[in-house]
């Protein structure tokens, strides 16, 4: 299985700008050994991918990105090159590493203003009114057309996404199973949570094209027109269903097991439902013996309501939309890394499990908080929490566990941390200052060192991201270990005015 750094590095490029001509070469090759390819990936509006920032994505992840090549790309934001008549804001990049592979989906948008805006109104804000988004339909297209190609095994499909990419990756995962695939093994990272009322529902169960077949001949053409009017057919039977008591809404099943459906189908049944949908507006460009086919003697509105399959669906539809809700099938095989103080991930309830990065790695949900309320102090708390770099901290980078999660922090995190300090200066004591600035090695003085730097942690009051876990590793290390650590900080003289690791880029940021 791949790591949590390698799932954290792919969602990371999400942001990037990779294109077609990128297919088959390496991360390496397009990052570092093409300038052309290079200025035309990275953008700067993430933290970690930038133009200033890229050459210390090498060092930290080198032998991924000599790994994993590019795969597939689908972009339909305004500014991809193959342009969709309505851009969704969507875009996926798969990765492929031997007869493994990756789909990431990107989060929202901070730039151009249209993806942005497209992002917020018609993505996240549609999640917390009930309403699935065009890109979670997006997502399952480009899973479905990975999983169809030769060289893909379904089995050796994983996903990972962060932010509105994680809200997409899980979406993609339910209606994986749904649909009858092997469930791909999902990553996110402070992704919203979409285990809530409106996302997957009844509609998702009955296949309004495949009764249209069942009933008459249509063209191409016509089917094209035909099948626009769905919406409108689901809002008829979803009204009709609850009249009959089967269903309370288009969550909630009601039908017994050994129940049947009948509709009464009345004259002015089917009056209703011609008048409700506008039927003649679908068909007015319909050659006149079709048109005449479907109006003698209404056969088409009797036929699409006598249709056995009803009962059998709404059953089939109570017991997976339960099973989402309880939850419990998805835990080992959708895995959300969150910060507990992130906005994004405690607006709605996730699928799978939840492992809160800041409370050592505790399986646990987010705490709620209301969408509308906390809206306009969402900014400060994504700018804090929010990206990727909130996960680097835990990451193992040496030994035969390089890649995994640790539940202490990384001891080239803590050198950042302090060095940070050092630059601040009024929360630490002259000694310690001097000590640093004469570049004085800690030899024989490891309890001192460790005595000043907790004082200076306790007085940072909000400086630091990870001040509890950063008191907590300077109590736990080793005198060894402060001897190395004070090594590390030393070698950090030039930070912040010139980042020495990806480290320095989390603390400064």
């Amino acid at each position: 299985m791949n790591t949590a750094m390698e799932f954290l590095l792919l969602s990371m490029l999400s942001y990037g700008d990779f294109s077609e001509e990128d297919y088959g070469k390496t991360l390496e090759e397009l990052l570092f050994g093409d300038e052309k390819s290079r200025e035309r990936i990275v953008n700067n509006e993430g933290i970690l991918l930038t133009k200033d920032n890229y050459h210390l994505l090498f060092d930290y992840f080198k032998e991924f990105l000599r790994e994993w090549e590019i795969f597939h790309v689908d972009n339909r934001t305004v500014s991809g090159k193959n342009f969709y008549s309505k851009a969704s804001g969507f875009y996926a990049v798969a990765f492929k590493k031997k007869n493994k592979f990756v789909i990431s989906f990107r989060g929202s948008e901070t730039y151009p203003v249209e993806d942005a805006y497209r992002d917020f109104i018609e993505t996240d804000l549609l999640i917390g009114m009930g309403k699935r988004p065009k890109q979670f339909e997006d997502g399952l297209e480009v899973y479905e057309t990975i999983a169809r190609s030769d060289e893909v095994e379904i089995e050796n499909i994983s996903i990972t996404g962060h932010s509105l990419g994680g809200g997409i990756a899980q979406f993609v995962a339910v209606m994986a199973d749904k649909k009858g695939y092997t469930v791909p093994y999902t990553c996110t990272w402070n992704a919203v949570g979409i285990n809530k009322n409106g996302i997957i529902g009844i509609d998702d169960f009955i296949n309004f094209e495949d009764m249209l077949k069942g009933i008459y001949p249509f063209s191409e053409r016509e089917m094209g027109y035909l099948v626009q009017m769905k919406d409108l057919f689901m809002g008829f039977l979803f009204r009709e269903l609850k009249k009959m008591g089967h269903i309370k809404d288009r969550e909630t099943v009601k039908l017994k097991e050994d129940e049947i459906i009948e509709f009464n189908i009345t004259d002015a049944f089917i009056e209703d439902f011609i008048k409700y949908i506008k039927f003649d507006r679908y068909i007015i460009s319909f050659d006149m013996t079709t048109r005449r086919d479907l109006f003698r003697d209404h056969n088409f509105v009797k036929k699409l309501f006598q249709i056995p399959e009803f009962s059998k669906w709404l059953l089939e539809a109570k017991e997976f939309i339960m099973k989402i809700k309880k939850n419990k099938a998805y835990e080992d095989v959708i895995v959300n890394f969150c910060h507990s103080k992130d906005m994004t991930t405690s607006l709605f309830k996730h699928i799978g499990s939840v492992y809160l990065v800041d409370q050592d790695f505790i399986k646990k949900d987010v705490k709620r908080r209301s969408f509308f309320k906390n809206f306009f102090i969402l900014k400060k708390y994504v700018k804090e929490y929010h990206f990727e770099d909130v996960f680097l901290p835990f990451l193992i980078t040496e030994g035969d566990r390089r890649g995994r999660f640790s539940n202490n922090l990384n001891i080239d995190f803590i050198a950042s941390s302090i060095r940070k300090l050092i630059y601040l200066e009024k929360y630490l004591e002259n000694a310690l200052l001097i000590k640093y600035y004469s570049l004085e090695e800690s030899e024989g003085e490891e309890e001192k060192v460790r005595e000043l730097v907790i004082k200076g942690i306790k007085n940072s009051k909000d400086e630091l991201i990870y001040k509890e876990q950063l008191l907590i590793s300077m109590e736990k290390l080793e005198k060894a270990e402060i001897k190395l650590l004070w090594g590390k900080i030393l070698e950090k003289m030039v930070s912040p005015y010139k980042p020495k690791d990806i480290y320095d880029t989390v603390i400064y940021s």
